[in-house]
């Protein structure tokens, strides 16, 4: 599979990752912790990922040092995966919400 070249010369699937990398520079020191440690277990799949902490207005909700990884896949759908500080996987909010004591 050869990889297309964009205007400064970088492949796509670098501009991807430095995507990310620009992304993660807003979080918080303790999501920026959970972050590598789930990155260490990370597949490298044909998903663009971005990462969002409790400084998105969105995910305010959320504790510290909590991630929420955003997978768009190549059909557009998004999928929400949720990181607690040890780096364990949640699949939904209403999960985290009850790790944490949050539902009604």
């Amino acid at each position: 599979m050869e990889k297309k070249e964009i205007q400064n010369g970088e492949s796509s699937r670098k501009r991807k990752v430095s995507e990310i990398h620009s992304e993660t520079i807003t979080l918080s020191e303790e999501s920026k912790l959970t972050l590598e440690k789930i990155k260490k277990n990370k597949s490298k799949g044909e998903s663009e990922c971005t990462f969002h902490d409790n400084k998105t207005p969105r995910y305010s909700w959320l504790h510290k040092g909590w991630v929420v990884e955003e997978r768009r896949m190549k059909t557009r759908r998004v999928y929400k995966c949720y990181y607690d500080p040890d780096g364990n996987l949640y699949r939904s909010k209403d999960e985290v919400k009850a790790m944490c004591g949050l539902l009604d």
